[in-house]
């Protein structure tokens, strides 16, 4: 049996059924013949979002069949039966005081918050991949995260590191990161000395997890490019030329920007502390 996995593609052939697993880019097949209508029809559940509840499948295989190209069989398991992480650090700017601690309790409260399904509050492709917040660390700053003679840059997410076998303009294509095992790291300027410091760091948190998210689902990937010797940003199976593309109207950065002040407002409603 397989690890906990999630579903990001099913489809058919005339003799199998491919299911294609998120954590680890896998296509795993099985004779149609070996698979019931309402276990095949609960895979493409999973895939089309029609599952909100976070579920993991761990697949089984029978004799020496290989569990990464094969299975006959699944179960699900509750997302909360899988042990994940996400880290949180605070820099020295972080004093031990009432106000600073309130802070800390509210931004904590918007990570999980969104980990734990606020992200489906509004629309947003793909599902969020709860396998991969494993080593997923978020950094709170007192200072920007970066500065340029032009710009100030408030929040920055670097995208796990993954290995996935995607379709980049209707081409396969192998994603070859680093490493297998997904990380992923999101910097926060949280402005301490600005009346309801709070909100505007749960905003830009918000933003950030947006494109955690746009990683997580496959929405957004970089992929190689051997001849450019370079990283390519995808998005949706097409790449994105950046050199060309204004910033605000790249489509990751579009949708952050249309709902990461939407995704604070439902966080305050729900579980934000008054």
């Amino acid at each position: 049996m397989t690890r906990p996995l999630t579903v990001r593609e099913v489809y058919e052939s005339e003799r199998y059924l491919h299911v294609v697993t998120a954590e680890d880019g896998l296509t795993r097949k099985a004779v149609k013949d070996f698979i019931s209508k309402e276990d095949k029809q609960a895979l493409i559940n999973l895939e089309e979002g029609k599952h909100r509840s976070p579920f993991y499948i761990k697949f089984t295989v029978s004799g020496n069949w290989n569990p990464n190209e094969w299975f006959n069989g699944f179960k699900f398991v509750n997302a909360k039966d899988v042990k994940r992480s996400c880290h949180i650090t605070w820099d020295d700017g972080f004093k031990d005081n009432a106000d600073h601690n309130r802070i800390k309790l509210q931004l904590k409260r918007a990570v999980r918050w969104f980990v734990s399904g606020g992200w489906g509050t509004v629309w947003l492709e793909g599902d969020w991949d709860k396998g991969l917040i494993n080593d997923f660390t978020i950094q709170f700053m007192s200072h920007p995260v970066e500065r340029t003679a032009d710009t100030t840059t408030v929040g920055r997410f670097h995208p796990p590191a993954v290995a996935l076998e995607m379709k980049v303009n209707g081409t396969k294509t192998l994603v070859t990161n680093q490493e297998v095992k997904p990380s992923g790291l999101v910097k926060v300027f949280v402005p301490l000395d600005r009346v309801n410091a709070d909100r505007y760091a749960v905003s830009t948190l918000m933003h950030e997890l947006i494109h955690a998210h746009q990683y997580m689902s496959g929405t957004l990937a970089l992929v190689w490019n051997r001849e450019k010797v370079t990283w390519d940003n995808v998005w949706k199976g097409a790449v994105v030329d950046t050199d060309k593309v204004p910033y605000r109207e790249l489509p990751w950065e579009v949708e952050a920007f249309d709902n990461a002040d939407l995704l604070a407002g439902h966080f305050y409603e729900e579980w934000g502390m008054k």
